[in-house]
């Protein structure tokens, strides 16, 4: 089977990274193309690494540029199948892709929440355009079904992650200073405002007496780090907050104890992932699928959407229970094993593959086909 994985950009998203975990992942048994729309974007990924596994594409010029030359390497490498991701993407590989006779174009649906306009045209692409869509996060089925999206076409095939190969340093039950981490860009969805809130209690008010140091470090980039700057500075936790680039992020990983998540809206939170590859236990809202990754009281502690109060008393006890906060780390990595490793998403996806490949075997006989819904 020839597959192409379509992208918009190789900036350091959930998305981007998924598509090149997926095209890595396919390439073992597939012919695997990887196509950037927007090759004028920066890229923030290694590409020259990843042209040694299968052919990179980045298209260049205005949109009917980029058009014409995505519809050539579509005919010219005669592919069968496209994955695609987000919303631009999804437009693309279904006009284009049907217009080169691909057999199945595959879109994707990457949150729990979209704004109406978004959601709208995902929800016209979805059921007009593409074949499949496949959705990342278990949560967002139901909404999506209620707002109209056809059910027959969607998919749930979790995000997966590289398990690590190696022990981790044992964590150390008496340190000095507590680590607390957050990574993510600085947008609205993320809710720092929150963190910092919880922060604030939990320095000053729940930790006041009993001489532990904790510090905060939050990862990422975004037009909101201005106002969360200035928000750190109001309330005068400048040295317990700090805001740090990710060019060291697996050794901020490593030297991390909890992993913080305030989000609004979620999908499958590929930094979550990370934290629990390295056995952190997580204190994340109930956003998105955050309620299959954390299992309260077992690995971490799942507050409401918004709850500082709840975010800080669950920090609270981690901290303050160093042998407690070391099992729930380790619990962290044995649900991620089971559930998300790269097997398990390798496994998925060539399940599907199986079962529509005889349906592209078929297709010039008759465009007429109707699959049923495969349960993943």
């Amino acid at each position: 089977m020839k597959i192409c994985v379509l992208t918009k950009t190789l900036l350091k998203g959930g998305a981007e990274k998924q598509s090149l975990l997926l095209a890595e992942t396919l390439s073992k048994s597939c012919e695997v193309i990887y196509v950037v729309w927007n090759g004028n974007s920066k890229n923030q990924y290694e590409e020259e690494t990843i042209k040694n596994l299968y052919p990179v594409f980045s298209l260049t010029g205005n949109c009917f540029m980029r058009s014409l030359k995505f519809f050539k390497i579509l005919k010219e490498y005669k592919i069968n199948l496209i994955f695609s991701y987000l919303l631009t993407t999804n437009l693309a590989a279904s006009i284009l892709g049907k217009a080169a006779k691909v057999d199945f174009v595959i879109g994707g649906i990457r949150n729990s929440y979209h704004p109406f306009l978004k959601e709208y045209l995902l929800k016209i692409i979805h059921n007009y355009l593409s074949d499949y869509s496949i959705v990342n996060c278990i949560s967002s089925i139901d909404k999506l079904k209620s707002k109209g999206f056809d059910e027959k076409k969607l998919l749930v095939i979790p995000n997966g992650i590289r398990m690590r190969e190696f022990m981790l340093p044992q964590k150390n039950k008496s340190k000095d200073e507590i680590v607390i981490l957050s990574v993510g860009r600085f947008v609205k969805q993320k809710d720092y405002l929150t963190a910092i809130k919880s922060i604030n209690y939990l320095y000053y008010h729940l930790l006041c007496n009993t001489g532990i140091r904790i510090k905060y470090y939050i990862v990422g980039y975004g037009e909101l780090r201005n106002e969360i700057e200035n928000e750190i500075d109001k309330r005068e936790l400048t040295d317990v907050i700090k805001i740090i680039d990710d060019s060291e992020l697996n050794e901020i990983y490593l030297n991390a104890d909890i992993y913080l998540c305030t989000s609004l809206y979620e999908g499958v939170s590929n930094s979550i992932l990370e934290a629990m590859n390295h056995l952190l236990p997580i204190v994340a809202s109930k956003a998105g699928d955050n309620v299959n990754l954390v299992r309260n009281a077992e690995n971490g502690f799942l507050c409401d959407i918004s709850d500082w109060r709840g975010f800080a008393n669950s920090l609270y006890i981690l901290v303050r229970y160093p042998k407690y906060r070391i099992e729930l780390g380790k619990k962290s990595f044995k649900i991620l094993e089971e559930n998300y490793s790269l097997k398990k998403f390798e496994e998925r996806y060539l399940n599907f593959l199986d079962t529509i490949s005889n349906s592209i075997s078929q297709k010039d006989i008759s465009y007429n086909y109707n699959l049923t819904k495969i349960n993943l």
